[in-house]
């Protein structure tokens, strides 16, 4: 075994031969390249929102308490706007039925005068054919 001793130097050297046989240089150009520069890093950093800007974001936001109590407000107006709603379908539903009872009125009248108006009909052309044969009898 040899005990001399190396220098910086020579582990360097060592080292770059190493890299060069384990990594094929244009190889690592190439992939190297395809990596994002400092530059181009700090700009696409610089682009984000900073802490303090997403914690002014998140103030304006609604709590969770807020949220409930929202839904619990629309609940209620839902609530009055259906009993609202009830309420005037149950006047259209009497008023319909009101309706409906003036047309069966009117058709139970209507069925009657007709029948009346047949009767008188008939009534009509008996005396109309009894005053015929009188007239007949005295000419």
């Amino acid at each position: 075994m040899n005990n001399e001793v190396a220098t910086k130097t020579d582990l360097d050297v060592l080292k770059h031969e190493l890299l060069d046989k384990l990594v094929d240089k244009d190889q690592h150009q190439k992939d190297m390249a395809k990596l994002a520069t400092k530059e181009e890093l700090n700009q696409a950093v610089a682009k984000l929102a900073t802490k303090e800007q997403l914690n002014q974001a998140v103030a304006k936001l609604a709590t969770k308490e807020e949220l409930k109590w929202e839904i619990n407000e629309l609940r209620r107006e839902i609530k009055q706007i259906d009993e609202r709603h009830n309420q005037r379908y149950e006047k259209i539903i009497v008023t319909l039925d009101g309706i409906a009872g003036l047309l069966q009125n009117g058709r139970v009248e209507k069925a009657a005068t007709e029948a009346s108006f047949q009767r008188h009909e008939r009534t009509l052309d008996d005396h109309e054919h009894r005053i015929e044969q009188l007239e007949l009898q005295h000419a």
